[in-house]
């Protein structure tokens, strides 16, 4: 077998104990009493025009209200701690000995909006139906799926005890049966490069041998015997096992039982010759309780992880699909020139076309908001709270736009890619570029400077441009809050580049200034990764990588304000509550000023792109 799925055997629960957790449960039961009935008496005034997150009728709920209407008072089979270093195993016996020491580890327990997410997901499964989680990065949607799926096998627990569920549920009914939840497994679906991280975070909240988590990942061909040498080996009840699949395995088993969809629904599978034959002996031969999609916006069109996701979406009682950039909010273009030109400014009449985008998008934006709204829960980092507190509970986060004017060579160079891509022949710019030899780039200067002036002393000012756009300063009006970062822990920075091609060149002008950095791209091998992360994790002020280039991992050319949401929430996140500064150097009279919208106003963006060389302002 392979490693990962030997290593996920050796931390299946034994069937002594899964016999002492189910005692462990009776016994819980035993001492609950179901209790009056909670009432809830919301205002039914809210248009579906007018919803922002899909959850405002929990907005007036405190904590305690949402444990009451859970029925709960802490997530079922949840740890009550976590180690924030990550240096521990949680489902060994000596990590789970040390996890309930209570000396060790800091507490774990979800934020208000979480446990609104929760009690949301909850309610729309036992309607059967599909929730769509949006929340941005940063606000915690795995932890929410994770309780779902635990809260969920609670809940069938109570119910077979009680004969209803618990909480506010307790004259609800699971839809589909008509009574109590089915005992079925659930099927967790993500990228292969998430495959590691999602084991690691199930391990993380549940306690060990409470679920099983089994590994689905591979080609068809090397997994025929899957069920009967993995699956069979389960003690667990049903609704305590996790099928953790990477999108690459049911695509597999997809391509060997379901053929094209028909024409007029491309996206439908059609069952092959094979699927009487071999179905049983794929993901596709048995139900599933609850499918949870991660990364679900990779399904939005019809391609063959849509058409597999779909497939098995009809084996599930309930489908949750995580995402946070759920929609195309971004012209689906190439680096082409004359394609990007024709999606972006036209070619004809560039302002028409560029003054109708925005106006064409917010309509359909708004009409797919009121399609999906009922199944919709979207939270981002400016989200508040019962309290009107933002939910993050983190310091405020800085936005600083860095205007600067590049040198003459440097517009020069520009202007000649841009006449390459004007005549439709990328080619012939690049190669004139690269007949250009610079002494001194603007940017990465800037940047070099940045980044010494930050790691010299912690919690020191921004910095901003002087209106020559090329000299950097202190801002002299900025206050920086008093103990507002953790002292023992030194400041640390995070440099985004679009293009792993250009970061050699970020690399070399940090080594001149004395800066040891380490870069993760998306070509960085799975198993290099975490290295990376983790020297630039225990990094000190005397050593050690305190500066990450990031490029290429879970983010792209930030052409929209989700990309840039997203990108803000890998780093404006917990467990790290130190204030955080975001630069966006933006190279005035180039294409930066578009590409970089969100930091302008519409009348500013255009006064300084309409500045820009008509090569350029072509583009």
């Amino acid at each position: 077998l392979p490693k990962v799925l030997r290593e996920a055997l050796e931390k299946l629960a034994t069937e002594a104990e899964v016999k002492e957790l189910e005692a462990l449960i009776h016994a819980t039961l035993d001492t609950a009493t179901p209790g009056d009935e909670v009432h809830i008496d919301f205002e039914e005034t809210i248009t579906l025009t007018d919803w922002r997150s899909g959850v405002e009728e929990y907005a007036g709920c405190s904590v305690d209200d949402l444990w009451q209407q859970l029925g709960v008072q802490q997530l079922p089979f949840f740890q009550t701690c976590t180690d924030p270093d990550g240096m521990i195993s949680p489902w060994t016996e000596e990590g789970q000995a040390w996890l309930d020491d209570t000396v060790n580890g800091v507490k774990l327990a979800p934020r208000w909006h979480q446990l609104v997410g929760i009690l949301r997901m909850v309610d729309r499964a036992l309607m059967g139906e599909p929730v769509m989680l949006m929340d941005g990065v940063g606000i915690g949607k795995t932890m929410q799926a994770v309780a779902v799926v635990a809260s969920l096998a609670h809940y069938q627990e109570y119910y077979k005890k009680h004969n209803r569920f618990p909480g506010k549920f307790a004259s609800r009914k699971c839809t589909k049966t008509g009574g109590n939840l089915p005992d079925l497994p659930t099927v967790i679906i993500c990228p292969p490069n998430l495959h590691h991280q999602w084991t690691g975070e199930i391990e993380r909240y549940l306690r060990r041998a409470t679920f099983d988590v089994l590994p689905y990942v591979g080609k068809y061909d090397s997994r025929k015997d899957w069920w009967s040498k993995v699956w069979a080996k389960c003690q667990q009840p049903l609704c305590r096992r996790v099928v953790l699949a990477t999108t690459l395995a049911i695509q597999d088993d997809a391509a060997t039982i379901f053929g094209d969809g028909p024409r007029e629904d491309p996206g439908r599978p059609r069952k092959s010759a094979r699927y009487d034959q071999v179905h049983d002996k794929t993901i596709y031969g048995r139900d599933y309780g609850m499918m949870i999609v991660d990364e679900a916006h990779v399904v939005r069109k019809y391609n063959k992880v849509h058409l597999a996701c779909r497939g098995l979406s009809q084996r599930c009682l309930i489908v949750v699909a995580m995402t946070a950039t759920p929609v195309t909010t971004k012209p689906a273009a190439g680096v082409e020139g004359s394609v990007l030109r024709g999606l972006l400014v036209g070619v004809e009449n560039p302002d028409r076309a560029q003054d109708e985008y925005g106006p064409v998008m917010k309509k359909w934006m708004g009409q797919m908001r009121g399609w999906f709204a009922p199944a919709i829960i979207l939270r981002n980092l400016d989200s508040v709270d019962n309290t009107g507190t933002k939910i993050l509970g983190l310091p405020p986060c800085h936005d600083h736009t860095l205007r600067m004017h590049l040198l003459p060579w440097e517009m020069s160079n520009l202007r000649e890619i841009a006449k390459g891509y004007l005549q439709d022949s990328p080619v012939v710019g690049v190669g004139a570029a690269s007949r250009v030899r610079p002494h001194k780039s603007v940017k990465l200067d800037v940047l070099g400077q940045l980044v010494s002036y930050h790691l010299m002393e912690d919690d020191r000012p921004p910095l901003e441009m002087d209106e020559d756009g090329r000299v950097l300063a202190p801002n002299p009006g900025f206050q920086t809050p008093a103990s507002v970062s953790d002292k023992k822990d030194p400041d640390r920075i995070v440099v985004y580049s679009a293009f792993p091609s250009s970061n050699q060149a970020i690399l070399d002008i940090l080594d001149l200034h004395g800066i040891l950095a380490v870069e993760l791209n998306g070509k960085t091998p799975m198993h290099r990764r975490k290295a990376v992360l983790e020297n630039f994790r225990v990094s000190t002020r005397e050593s050690g990588p305190r500066v990450l280039i990031l490029s290429g991992v879970g983010a792209d050319t930030l052409w929209s304000e989700q990309d840039d949401r997203q990108l803000r929430g890998r780093i404006y996140r917990h467990p790290q509550t130190k204030m955080v500064h975001i630069y966006r150097a933006i190279a005035l009279r180039t294409a930066d000023v578009f590409l970089n919208n969100i930091s302008f106003s519409k009348g500013a963006m255009h006064e300084a792109f309409i500045g820009a060389d008509k090569e350029i302002s072509k583009l």
